[in-house]
């Protein structure tokens, strides 16, 4: 059986509710093993991966390595401190604390600036989701693109909880960062 594939692969359309599904989304909706396995299809999927999908994959990819590097170093960087301790009896007591530089403090800001910016970014980006597709169907979908939603969710929160903790000194936004 043979299938006319010449309207496969459409144009980017808007993306919202009026939006009708592409045809590849219905095939593989529908699963239609015999569609989803034709050699033109395959060249088809393979040719929008190698011209489009890889750069903007690979892209974003290294754009959130990135970002995760710069959160787990301004995390490290900013428990970093000097400590004299004295023993007493049979136990090790702090006598004083020694905290780094200007030059530590200033990278230190400049990294949660950037984690700041980063989780506020993305929960524009997760509020404009929600607003297209609704917050019923945002949470209704299932494996890995629930799980995505909520730790997405939960992550911003989380970063933007731990910096207004930072900004009224609340010593609790250690806990915070931890559940994050």
């Amino acid at each position: 059986v043979l299938y006319p594939l010449d309207e496969v692969d459409l144009e980017i359309q808007q993306e919202g509710e009026n939006a009708p599904p592409g045809a590849l989304e219905l095939i593989l909706k529908s699963t239609q093993t015999e569609l989803i396995m034709h050699p033109r299809l395959i060249d088809l999927v393979n040719r929008k991966w190698e011209r489009f999908a890889r750069r903007i994959f690979f892209r974003r990819f290294l754009i959130t390595l990135t970002y995760l590097l710069i959160f787990l170093l301004t995390t490290i960087l900013d428990q970093t401190r000097t400590e004299t301790t004295q023993r007493k009896r049979k136990e090790i007591v702090v006598i004083s604390v020694i905290y780094p530089g200007m030059i530590h403090q200033i990278i230190c800001l400049t990294g949660h600036l950037i984690v700041l910016a980063g989780a506020v970014s993305k929960g524009n980006c997760e509020l404009r989701e929600m607003r297209s597709v609704g917050i019923r169907k945002y949470f209704q979908t299932k494996g890995a693109g629930l799980l995505e939603n909520c730790l997405a969710c939960s992550f911003c929160a989380g970063i933007i909880i731990v910096n207004i903790f930072r900004l009224f000194n609340i010593q609790a936004q250690t806990t915070v960062l931890a559940l994050v």
